[in-house]
């Protein structure tokens, strides 16, 4: 039984590097000012995973340029905060690493996800409902925000929510489209993002 599964397991793992990259439903030009000088071929997707970083100086980036041989590369970028980038003592960092095959087998397993694609449909503003009410905003001190961006063939979708499951649970303020704010935190957890930034703060940080 153990030989079967296993065997499923694998026959599964193979079908999803086999599969093609997707075509992803982008809308806006590219703008993103990509801090990683590597190229973006036909058909290549980028996604660009960030963390604002709470009270840290630095914003924290995770670049995975997924290749058409059916490869990830993936990058680790820190740079100063765009307030503190006159303090000569905070540099930018670009750390290309190695992604294991399981991480790597869940990349791919994200962005070829139904999950993945019908996201793509929604906007920025879609996180806002329109009200005519006056909505004191929620404050929250020392919060990280976190944004996705998409980039395939010159176009290019980016979503950004500071302190997202803070504003989902705690916030009362009705111009919050909470239906698509926990679809976003759904998003989230299916790339693993807080998983990805825990893991480096605390090599970062704490693990020296």
């Amino acid at each position: 039984m153990k030989k079967a599964i296993l065997l499923l397991f694998i026959l599964f793992s193979n079908l999803v590097f086999c599969q093609n990259l997707p075509k992803l439903q982008l809308r806006d030009a590219v703008i993103e000012d990509t801090l990683v000088n590597e190229k973006i071929d036909k058909d290549e997707i980028c996604v660009i995973i960030k963390s604002t970083g709470g009270s840290f100086a630095h914003d924290t980036y995770f670049y995975f340029f997924f290749k058409s041989e059916k490869k990830i590369n993936a990058y680790i970028v820190s740079t100063p905060k765009s307030y503190l980038k006159k303090n000569k003592k905070l540099i930018t960092t670009i750390d290309k690493t190695e992604l294991s095959l399981e991480n790597e087998k869940l990349l791919f397993l994200a962005l070829n996800s139904n999950q993945t694609a019908e996201f793509l449909n929604f906007t920025q503003s879609d996180f806002k409902n329109i009200t005519n009410e006056k909505e004191r905003p929620c404050l929250i001190n020392d919060a990280s925000g976190c944004s996705m961006t998409f980039i395939q063939n010159g176009k290019q979708n980016t979503y950004y929510y500071h302190a997202p499951k803070y504003m989902l649970e705690k916030c009362n303020n009705k111009s919050i489209n909470k239906v698509t704010l926990e679809k976003y935190i759904q998003l989230l957890d299916l790339w693993q993002v807080n998983n990805l930034f825990k893991d480096y703060f605390f090599k970062k940080y704490i693990q020296k």
